[in-house]
């Protein structure tokens, strides 16, 4: 949940312009972009060999905070050499099917019938995450396709349309 209130609280001190500066600073140069990947990278590391403890209580906070900027900065450079490609078919397919893949992506294996999973888990390690990878985007995408644009869809057809905010009326 930490993940998402950071998000909400991104939201708000955007919309109220509270943190312009350090937006301004970190979106500077756009090889700035590469510190929060560096430190990503860094704490995952730190929190392999420190263990649960470091994870919760410092590499938690540090990866929000990095991702954060990140997101930040990859808005900003959207059109840089480095990031362009983020706009691409293949990384918009990716941004389409992300919740999908954030559902289903522990449970894919589930869906595959006891031969088929003991061979994949049993396999070398190339061929979990091969396996793993197909199995959550392939059931990302149909669920995507299947559900979730259907529910799109029917949001646009009960959607209200929204009224213009009009100033209160001082006629009496």
């Amino acid at each position: 949940m930490d993940a998402l209130f950071a998000g909400c609280l991104l939201s708000i001190l955007l919309k109220r312009k509270a943190c312009d500066r350090f937006i301004a600073t970190i979106c500077g140069r756009t090889y700035f972009s590469l510190l929060p990947v560096f430190l990503l990278v860094a704490d995952t590391q730190i929190g392999d060999r420190l263990g649960p403890l470091y994870s919760q209580i410092v590499g938690f906070p540090v990866e929000i905070t990095c991702t954060v900027a990140l997101l930040v900065q990859l808005i900003a450079f959207s059109e840089s050499a480095l990031w362009r490609w983020l706009n691409s078919r293949p990384a918009k397919f990716f941004g389409a099917i992300s919740y999908s893949l954030y559902l289903y992506q522990n449970a894919s294996f589930k869906f595959l019938p006891q031969p088929l999973r003991d061979i994949v888990v049993q396999g070398p390690i190339w061929g979990k995450v091969l396996g793993g990878l197909v199995l959550s985007i392939g059931v990302a995408s149909l669920s995507y396709y299947v559900i979730e644009k259907f529910f799109l869809r029917l949001k646009d057809k009960l959607s209200i349309p929204e009224v213009a905010e009009t100033a209160p009326s001082t006629t009496s």
